[in-house]
């Protein structure tokens, strides 16, 4: 991710955090200014302290931001997201022009999951309080056209 960073040179990052991880301050040493937000209360009663970066309190489903920013990043956030669509769609209305958008979730090319610890044989994830999507092709190509956004990489 740093070194896509380093390359699109973005000025203002909004990252989607998922808790008390060290990418925001990664971020910033590429010379970016990180805004980060998460909406942990929803799966985590007392909440996550990130001590690593300030995160405001926010869901980006139904985000409070008006501000834009040249790259969005959501890493491991989106599957847990019920309104995966909705979170898209703000990413989008959120993204300057000639913005990037870098996702990370679990992917099934051909079959949409809506929670893959509830499938047969999972061992993983059976009792937390949020799901887990697989998202598939149509998932994204919905995405795209909905929200004028373009894929331009994609690794698996």
């Amino acid at each position: 991710m740093s070194g896509y960073i380093a390359r699109v040179r973005p000025l203002a990052i909004l990252n989607l955090c998922r808790g008390a991880t060290a990418v925001c301050p990664l971020m910033r040493l590429c010379g970016a200014i990180v805004t980060a937000i998460h909406n942990l209360r929803q799966y985590w009663a007392k909440g996550v302290f990130n001590r690593h970066y300030y995160a405001i309190a926010d869901d980006i489903v139904d985000t409070k931001l008006t501000d834009s920013f040249d790259l969005i990043t959501c890493i491991s956030v989106l599957e847990h997201i019920p309104r995966a669509d909705a979170a898209v769609r703000n990413i989008a209305r959120l993204l300057a022009p000639n913005g990037h958008v870098i996702l990370t979730f679990p992917y099934t090319e051909d079959q949409y999951y809506p929670n893959v610890y509830s499938l047969p044989g999972s061992a993983y994830g059976r009792d937390f309080p949020f799901q887990c999507q697989s998202f598939s092709r149509q998932q994204l190509t919905s995405w795209a056209n909905d929200c004028g956004l373009e894929i331009v990489e994609q690794e698996f």
